[in-house]
């Protein structure tokens, strides 16, 4: 598997917090991960602002979705199937959205592995990116194609049907940091902080793992 410097996908990053407190444990992947469906696996993401949250990430080292081959698109979606299948997206839809930057550390993305934030379909954040992007166009991903962008911010919806449909934007000027979370935040967080960095909600984190093993 390629690995990328630095990246806590391939497990090559330093830990965040110090060795030995829960913090730490939390902070490794491998502590999160929900589950694994082909190349793509699943994990409960840090710093939750809505529930459920998740963040569905490729075992290879991709830079980002549009990097990924037919068979990857297909687990990925394979992947939000599963999520459909459990109880905890009240919707029954999903809402997905995706940093996404071919360059290592690029301007889009805060980690330079392709992964894509998972929260329920009632969060729908198409329009809130029509508003803040004047270039906006629409952008989908399914097994057979997958839009071009080298730098992006895209956010869709999935109902199951083995296409996420969704807008991408291509701002010329950097992209401001965790883009859509503060979005999320903004509009439903009810005061929660955006930064996943400096609050992970562990606590969420912790809870997730343990509905989703539930059933």
């Amino acid at each position: 598997m390629n690995k990328g410097k630095h990246c806590p996908f391939c497990g090559t990053d330093q830990a965040l917090f110090t060795e030995g407190t829960p913090e730490a444990e939390l902070h490794a992947i491998s502590t999160r991960t929900l589950a694994t469906f082909g190349e793509v696996r699943l994990c409960a993401g840090l710093g939750a602002i809505v529930e459920p949250y998740i963040i569905a990430y490729t075992r290879r080292h991709f830079h980002a979705a549009t990097e990924l081959d037919a068979a990857h698109r297909g687990d990925l979606l394979d992947a939000l199937d599963g999520c459909l299948a459990t109880k905890h997206f009240p919707s029954r839809k999903l809402t997905v959205f995706e940093h996404g930057s071919k360059l290592d550390r690029g301007s889009s993305a805060c980690i330079s592995h392709c992964h894509w934030h998972i929260i329920d379909g009632q969060y729908d954040l198409r329009a809130p990116l029509a508003i803040t992007y004047q270039n906006v166009e629409t952008a989908s991903l399914s097994e057979a194609e997958v839009f071009v962008a080298d730098e992006y911010l895209f956010t869709g919806s999935y109902d199951g049907r083995r296409i996420v449909s969704g807008v991408v934007a291509r701002p010329p000027n950097e992209f401001r940091s965790q883009y859509f979370r503060q979005v999320v935040a903004q509009l439903y967080g009810g005061g929660l902080p955006w930064n996943w960095r400096l609050s992970p909600r562990l606590d969420a984190a912790v809870k997730l793992k343990r509905d989703w093993n539930a059933g």
